[in-house]
Formats: structure tokens, sequence, C-alpha cells
């Protein structure tokens, strides 16, 4: 199985401004997405009528270039391909992202080289799961490496709306997509997630916690975001 080449398209999800401090969001999500994961005609689950997966793509040697709809136009359906996500499961959560461009080692020393991490808590039914990940580097999954400064000033993500841009468990994601997928499951007995992944489809700041500023110390910054997940069918 191919993992998320999100996390992390969707309706609510966003593009990011330009500026070298807003960096993070969203890399290229919308090829990943057509690289990685299914997507049909209209988002109606297999073997109910209605259900037309896209595989014609403009370049056939691409896999990431935009699907033509075709097999959507040739039963009198719009030409529009969007990602085929399993209904029902849906998992509101809160995210906490953290980085330090100077961390230290075991001697107090700095080799340069930025690190981050996030913890997750996701709600499943009422109850809470939380998940810790840490990175080498501030590249998360297909995101944009960010800046410290963006990070705590809470811009590192400003979204707007968009058809595709969100975040999946591609890259250094992936264990921790399987993770919550697995957690996922264990409440969702009636859904077959085994052929999906989590996809990242919103985020906004959480308003009641106060971006960490440690970018002018020695210490980290962090920002904090009010999330929701969804799982997508993974291609072949």
């Amino acid at each position: 199985m191919k993992l998320f080449s999100v996390a992390v398209g969707v309706s609510a999800l966003a593009l990011l401004s330009s500026s070298p401090t807003l960096a993070s969001v969203p890399g290229n999500m919308a090829e990943k997405a057509r690289e990685g994961l299914v997507h049909v005609c209209l988002d109606r689950e297999p073997g109910n009528p209605g259900y037309i997966v896209c595989n014609e793509q403009v370049d056939p040697f691409n896999p990431e270039s935009p699907y033509t709809g075709s097999e959507c136009a040739a039963v009198g359906l719009a030409p529009v391909c969007r990602i085929d996500f399993i209904p029902q499961a849906r998992v509101p959560g809160r995210l906490a992202l953290f980085g330090d461009e100077l961390p230290l080692d075991g001697d107090g020393n700095s080799n340069g080289i930025a690190q981050s991490g996030l913890t997750i808590e996701l709600i499943f039914e009422l109850q809470r799961t939380t998940f810790v990940e840490l990175f080498e580097t501030t590249k998360i999954g297909n995101w944009n490496p960010f800046f410290e400064s963006g990070l705590a000033s809470g811009d590192v993500f400003e979204f707007t709306l968009g058809p595709s841009i969100f975040q999946f468990s591609n890259g250094n994601l992936t264990e921790l997509g399987l993770a919550i997928r697995d957690r996922a499951q264990e409440f969702y007995t009636n859904l077959d997630l085994s052929d999906a992944v989590p996809v990242l489809i919103d985020v906004i700041s959480d308003w009641n916690k106060v971006p960490v500023d440690g970018s002018l110390t020695g210490l980290g910054s962090a920002s904090y975001f009010r999330v929701q997940i969804r799982f997508a069918r993974v291609r072949p």
C-alpha cells in the first residue's frame, strides 16, 4: 500500500501566503494526492451506483498530473475528480507544532540544524488519544520547511478556502498516519480503513492558546491549532 503520496484534497483547506515566514503549507499537496489517493467522480462507496474511479490523467507518464475526468463525462457527470473519502469517519482534535532553529545536544552545543515536533490530540467517540512525533528538520510531511519566527507568531498556517490543499502522512509522517489509522479502526469497527490513510482536512488557530515565542532566545517556539481528520482510500 502506498501511503499519502494526506493527511494532508478537500473542500475546506487552504493556500498559504508566499511570504518566506509563512512557508510551511501547502507544498505540492494536490499533486501528491493525485499520485497517492483514489479520486472519484462522486464521493460514493464502492459497489453503489455512481462510484466511478478517475484514472485518465493529462500526462499519462506523470502520476501527479491532473485527472481529465473523462470517466465522469462518459456517464453524463461533470468532469471533476475528487478524493474518495470514507464516510462517517471524521475525527476532531488539537495540534501543537513546535520547533527550534538552534537545538542543543547532550553537551549543550548546537550543530545549527533546526528540529521540530508535534503532538496531536484526537477525540474518538469522546475518548482522547495523544500522539507525539519528532523530526530532524522543520520539513514535516509534504509541507515546505517553516521558520521559527513564523511559528512563534502563529503565522505558519494562513488558510484560505481551496479545493485540494491539505496534509496527509507521506514522508516522515507515515508512521504517525499508521498509528492514527489503527487507533481509529478500534472505534469505527463498521468501517474498513485498511486501504485508507488519515487526511488532515482542516486547520485553524486555537485562540485559547497563545503561541510560544522563543525565537530570540535559545529555546524553541510553538503554535496551537484545532484540526479535523478524515480518511481517504489510497491508490494501489
